[in-house]
């Protein structure tokens, strides 16, 4: 009898896990079947069919190799108008430009505590925006415009023990007046 090996994905790969694709980013060398690398969220083409809860994993797992979740590249869910809620996991370190942008019936977001960085527009004209929840400790810059044309009475809730650095880094990103950032 033979036996067929199944080599793992390696960097530039792409593969399908539940709703969503995704690209692996880096293949770790040695890889067990535990820790195989990284990968990146795939831009969704059809964003329609991408509807109500959408939750971005810690890992994911292709041919028995499980790989760390720690990008939502630029445009991923991009114009995704039935998505409602989304939950990101801590792996993800970063949330790209306009990833999330018009995503209008958006209501709510929790964001992991691994994201160091939310791009331009990432949550532009996600009018329904009206509850975020950000866990991370880590967050070092919100982009442009991050959360302009939000929901004008949204609530932004973030660790207490950044609440006055994240006012700083959030002020000026689009957001009304009368958004409120607590603890």
């Amino acid at each position: 009898r033979y036996m067929t090996l199944i080599a793992a994905p390696k960097a530039g790969d792409t593969f399908k896990s539940g709703k969503l694709w995704y690209k692996v980013k880096t293949a770790a060398r040695g890889t067990t079947k535990k820790t195989a690398g990284t990968v990146a969220v795939q831009k969704v083409n059809k964003n329609k069919s991408i509807r109500g809860s959408l939750t971005i994993p810690l890992t994911v797992k292709s041919k028995g190799y499980y790989y760390k979740v720690v990008t939502i590249p630029g445009n991923a869910f991009n114009g995704a108008k039935k998505l409602k809620k989304v939950t990101i996991k801590d792996n993800v370190t970063s949330i790209g430009g306009s990833a999330f942008r018009g995503c209008t019936s958006l209501t709510s977001v929790y964001i992991g505590a691994g994201v160091t960085k939310i791009e331009k527009k990432a949550f532009e004209n996600c009018k329904k925006l009206k509850n975020i929840r950000i866990k991370s400790k880590k967050l070092k810059a919100v982009k442009a415009k991050a959360f302009r044309n939000i929901h004008k009475n949204a609530r932004i809730r973030v660790p207490g023990s950044k609440l006055k650095a994240y006012k700083k880094i959030l002020k000026y990103k689009g957001l009304g007046k009368s958004v409120k950032i607590t603890k």
